[in-house]
């Protein structure tokens, strides 16, 4: 998600703790870009982005 998102997420937030559930997906706090105006080739990095992002979380659960 972008940082965009992530304020409107944490405005619906009630709570300290579910504030504290909402984190951007990428390391160091990195945001998604909107691929859409990148073409195909900002379609294939984002996909890269997130794919490595779900294999790291993937990993941590085990």
């Amino acid at each position: 998600m972008d940082k965009n998102n992530y304020k409107n997420v944490i405005l619906l937030a009630e709570t300290f703790q579910e504030k504290a559930k909402v984190q951007l997906l990428l390391e160091d706090q990195k945001e998604v870009l909107d691929p859409f105006y990148g073409g195909e080739d900002g379609f294939n990095y984002c996909f890269q982005l997130l794919d490595e992002a779900c294999n790291r979380i993937r990993k941590s659960l085990y």
